[in-house]
């Protein structure tokens, strides 16, 4: 999936409209679609259609024999799939496609696939055009025996959109195709697990620039790409696809040098060098993976680097818990006192956590009141609803049982 996509499904105030119907094109343009984008004439027993090549280098750290170990954890912990495990990146697939509306369905078309694999130890890139509805026949049947010469796709968010568009296309063409056989490594779950705290926003576009460092000159913007391709088809003129050829074909390569930098940065989470929201991202994917151990190292490396204040109970909860699992009490107790001095939601928890302290451990009732009454008041602060434990009902419960407690114990006490 294009940067630009995945941006624009993030704009709902802008209406998704079906695909208008366009006839196919009964005039030839001038010159040949195929000399405009660069590409050249392909043929097979359903038809014809226009092909793209191009060869790239590997981006720094790929090869044909990528992954190495610390590249398989890095995949199965951020991605959340055990099996990429035995993903073998000479066996994948890089997939992305370009198509006539956002909405999916039968009537949404991919107009250009692009393609991308390992091959003499660069990157080749094919891309697929069909010059109007007519060539998709040809296309789809070429693209299917494509497809069945890998074991895994590797795509950016296609898992919601590429790969069930595409699914769909193979289905309307009665196509068989070896497609959902493969794995799927979809780098846009990636760049959320790592990059969550890090990143704003994390679509291709942003990923390239705060990220790998690349600024795209003269991109086409991914919502207009629709129409272009639907002026091609009433006009002839091509000119206008040359800059969707290219957008295309970058997010091929954007897409294979991600790879590569997001199992690094996942590995490189003890270097000095870290960024601090980058290793919480890494924290919580293991925490998320079940390796609890390096959970708990990446989170207190986060801490150590220099988290943002704002993210540092996400960090701080997680460890003082550990803490408290083992019977560890003053560090556990140093943290939540930490926090108490905060605002926000982080600041309730730790009071909580301190008042459940004071009066199961330590049996100190008031101390444990005076926790709830300090949560209750940074609670009405909040304008964020907070979670039924923390919220101010729960705490009201803890202040009343606090009460009777205190009101007991004194009863308990010997006069005089």
């Amino acid at each position: 999936m294009t940067s630009g996509r995945a941006m624009a499904w993030n704009r709902p105030w802008e209406p998704v409209e079906p695909a208008p119907a366009v006839a196919p094109r009964t005039v030839a343009p001038g010159v040949p679609v195929e000399d405009v984008i660069g590409g050249a004439l392909a043929s097979n027993d359903a038809g014809s259609f226009v092909v793209i090549s191009e060869t790239h280098p590997l981006p720094l750290g790929l090869s044909a024999s990528w992954p190495g170990d610390p590249d398989r954890r890095a995949l199965t912990t951020l991605s959340g799939d055990p099996e990429l495990e035995e993903f073998e990146l000479e066996r994948a697939l890089f997939v992305d496609t370009e198509t006539t509306g956002l909405a999916g369905g039968t009537g949404t078309y991919a107009f250009l696939v692009g393609c991308g694999w390992v091959e003499a130890g660069a990157l080749r890139v094919e891309q697929y055009f069909m010059r109007d509805h007519a060539d998709e026949p040809a296309l789809m049947a070429h693209l299917a025996r494509v497809i069945s010469r890998f074991d895994w796709t590797v795509s950016f968010n296609g898992k919601s959109f590429d790969l069930p568009l595409l699914r769909t296309r193979f289905i309307m063409n009665r196509r068989r195709t070896a497609l959902d056989a493969l794995g799927a490594l979809d780098l846009l779950h990636v760049a959320r697990r790592l990059w969550r705290y890090q990143l704003p926003h994390r679509d291709l576009g942003t990923l390239e620039r705060e990220i790998l460092g690349v600024e795209r000159e003269l991109d086409v913007p991914s919502h207009e790409i629709p129409e272009i391709y639907f002026r091609y088809l009433r006009t002839g003129d091509a000119r206008e696809l040359v800059p969707v050829v290219a957008h295309n074909r970058v997010d091929m390569v954007s897409m294979a040098a991600l790879l590569a930098r997001a199992c690094d940065a996942f590995s490189d989470w003890r270097s000095p060098a870290a960024h601090p929201a980058q290793v919480l991202g890494a924290a919580r994917s293991f925490a998320l993976a079940g390796d609890f151990d390096a959970a708990l190292a990446a989170y207190a490396r986060a801490l150590e680097l220099g988290l943002d204040e704002e993210l540092q109970p996400l960090a701080q909860a997680p460890l003082s818990l550990a803490h408290k699992r083992r019977g560890a009490w003053p560090p556990a107790l140093d943290v939540w006192e930490v926090m108490r001095r905060r605002q926000g939601r982080g600041a309730v928890w730790a009071l909580v956590e301190l008042a459940k302290y004071h009066e199961h451990r330590a049996g100190a009732f008031d101390s444990a009141r005076e926790c709830t009454v300090e949560a209750l008041a940074h609670a009405d602060r909040l304008l964020d609803a907070l979670p039924q434990p923390l919220a101010r009902p729960a705490l009201e419960h803890r202040l009343a049982r606090l009460d009777r407690r205190l009101l007991a114990s004194k009863a308990r006490r010997p006069s005089g």
